[in-house]
């Protein structure tokens, strides 16, 4: 669904530049056991640098360590 979603947005994403703080937006998901957090990162694309595409993920402590990460949705703003 992705990769459907990006070709009909009709541009090529891209690394976001290295020398750019990626500016993500974290909220903490109350009461969430494991810890949990919502997610929203901006996208970039060849053809814009940052566009108007934002990734909604949902990122959960595991409890044996590391992070699981579940893409939620794609958006434009």
């Amino acid at each position: 669904d992705l990769a459907t979603a990006v070709a009909e947005y009709g541009r090529r994403l891209v690394p976001a530049p290295p020398e750019e703080p990626l500016p993500l937006d974290v909220v903490a998901i109350s009461n969430a056991d494991p810890p949990a957090w919502s997610v929203d990162s901006p996208l970039w694309t060849a053809e814009e640098g940052r566009s108007d595409l934002t990734l909604q993920l949902t990122v959960r402590a595991e409890p044996a360590g590391g992070y699981r990460i579940e893409v939620d949705d794609l958006h434009v703003l």
